[in-house]
Parts: C-alpha cells; structure tokens; sequence
C-alpha cells in the first residue's frame, strides 16, 4: 500500500471514528478557497473537508503556510499575494499548501526538463512559480504530487 493509500485509509478511519462519536465536524475554508480545496479533492480521491483554509497576514514574504501540531492542520494564505496571484498561482499554492498538510510532502526545489523545458519539479517547490507553466505542465504536476 502506498502513502497515498496509506493516507486516505487513515483519513477514512478518523473520519468513522469522529462521526461515532457526533462530534465530525467539517472545516471553514474561505469562499473564495473553496473552488480550489474542492480540486485537490478531485484528485485526492475523497473529500478534503477537515483543514480549516482561510486568509491571513503572513510576515517574512510568505504566500502561503501549512501550521500544524493542533488537533487538525491549518492552511493560511496571504490575501495580498491572493489578489495579485493569476488563476494558475492560485490552484498552485492550495496544491502546495494541501500537499505539506494531507500528503505530509516536503519542499522538493529540483528541476526537470521535458520537452526542453527547465521547469520545476514539483509543485511541492518552496518557491512560487509562472501560473503558466503550473498550467501548462497540470497533469505532469498532478501526477508527481499524487505519486500516480
């Protein structure tokens, strides 16, 4: 069983346990989150409802942080960069973000080429890269995250 798999059976059995018990209870994630939460769920597999994902005022250039160590995970995004971000940083960052807090993925910052494009590796990069490219290479990228 991979760690993906791994993961999702873990997620299933708290989630049965939590719900015996009547105290389940589903995440707030901003409205505006929402859309992208609801696309790394498509491709987790399952439901991705109990990290709470808001915006908040983050320091040292930070444009996004997964906070763990509490009862549950906390994804933070940084409304300025937000704002600025195109369509495809967006998706990009809640796919970061939700990699270091569902799949446990570490910063990977190596490059690859395909097709004799340098591009990053990952998305799981600790820097911010070209919407455009994140868009472009989507399936490669989702593939790599998902370990597929």
């Amino acid at each position: 069983m991979g760690l993906l798999d791994r993961c999702k059976a873990l997620v299933v059995a708290l989630t049965l346990v939590l719900a015996s018990c009547g105290t389940a209870k589903i995440a707030e994630v901003d409205p505006k989150l929402q859309p992208y939460v609801d696309e790394f769920s498509k491709y987790f597999g399952m439901k991705v409802d109990w990290v709470p994902t808001t915006f908040k005022d983050l320091k040292d250039n930070w444009v996004g942080v997964c906070i763990t160590g509490g009862d549950s995970p906390v994804v933070q995004i940084d409304p300025g960069y937000w704002e600025e971000a195109d369509e495809g940083e967006r998706e990009a960052l809640i796919m970061h973000e939700y990699g270091h807090c569902v799949l446990d993925r570490d910063h990977d910052d190596a490059m690859v080429t395909i097709s004799g494009v340098k591009i990053p590796k990952s998305v799981m990069n600790a820097y911010t890269f070209s919407g455009i490219i994140y868009l472009k290479y989507k399936d490669y990228y989702m593939k790599e995250l998902f370990g597929r």
